[in-house]
């Protein structure tokens, strides 16, 4: 085992600062093997969940009336600035300008194996691609974060729809809020379609302005959940649960691993209400 992991035959000091996770003194950088991240995250796993629960705790008594979310760690540095986060980034998670990346398929594949790391030693995986903090290396620097199990973390379909690129007009976000107040006292449910309908043409109208390829491909998907997301907020579910079917294959056939579970994940439990 290297050096980065033992000092003759010791075991490594994994410890805790502020919100960063220290081995030996040091930050962790992809210097550092997939393999021995892996037993970093081993050996320190019950003191890591436990310093999570104590920071938010802390958090919790010292401001009892706001609601907190579990403090993120901090654990592996993958790029000292943005503006080499191609390197890490796939182009998925280019595409992502909401800068948190919570799927693997964002990243470039050299990078995966840490992020099963994370997710094989119990923790939630996530990627920020703009930290900026002194001691995070520096302005817009990729990190690689360890969440407490517990800690909420939904990949809901408006999420996904951002992350894949695909950003609503100024034009579909009135209309959606127009369906959304109207759609209980619309006497015909044609004029609902015909409105559900206006909304997916001026989607195609944002991806058609948008450039091609690949990155069309996956704004042509975020426009898929974005209409199926309306369609269920409308009351038409079973074109909604078509929609996210067709979005599962159009996932797949992209070989788009973590969309296509998260999709799969939202036909569940929308399937468990029909």
């Amino acid at each position: 085992m290297s050096n980065r992991l033992s000092h003759n035959g010791e075991t490594p000091d994994i410890r805790l600062q502020g919100d960063f996770l220290l081995v030996n003194d040091e930050l962790l950088t992809p210097r550092t093997s997939p393999e021995e991240f892996h037993t970093i995250l081993s050996l320190g796993r019950t003191a890591i969940l436990q310093y999570i629960v104590e920071r938010y705790t802390a958090r919790q008594q010292r401001q009892p009336d706001v609601t907190f979310d579990m403090p993120s760690v901090f654990a592996m540095r993958l790029r000292a600035n943005s503006l080499g986060k191609a390197a890490v980034l796939s182009p998925l998670g280019l595409h992502n300008d909401t800068s948190v990346h919570r799927l693997s398929d964002e990243l470039n594949k050299k990078f995966v194996p840490y992020w099963q790391a994370v997710i094989e030693n119990g923790f939630q995986a996530e990627v920020r691609s703009e930290v900026q903090n002194s001691r995070a290396g520096g302005s817009n620097s990729v990190w690689l974060l360890l969440r407490h199990p517990e800690a909420e973390y939904d990949i809901t379909l408006p999420w996904l729809t951002r992350a894949l690129g695909f950003h609503r007009s100024d034009e579909m976000v009135q209309l959606e809020q127009r369906i959304e107040q109207t759609k209980d006292t619309i006497s015909q449910a044609a004029n609902l379609r015909e409105a559900v309908l206006s909304y997916r043409l001026m989607g195609e109208q944002v991806v058609e302005q948008q450039p091609g390829g690949l990155q069309g491909a996956h704004k042509q998907l975020g426009l898929l959940l974005s209409v199926a997301n309306l369609q269920r907020k409308a009351g038409f579910s079973k074109a909604a649960q078509r929609g996210l079917e067709d979005a599962l294959l159009y996932a797949d056939n992209l070989r788009l691993d973590d969309v296509a579970r998260a999709i799969e994940s939202e036909l569940d439990s929308f399937n468990s209400i029909l």
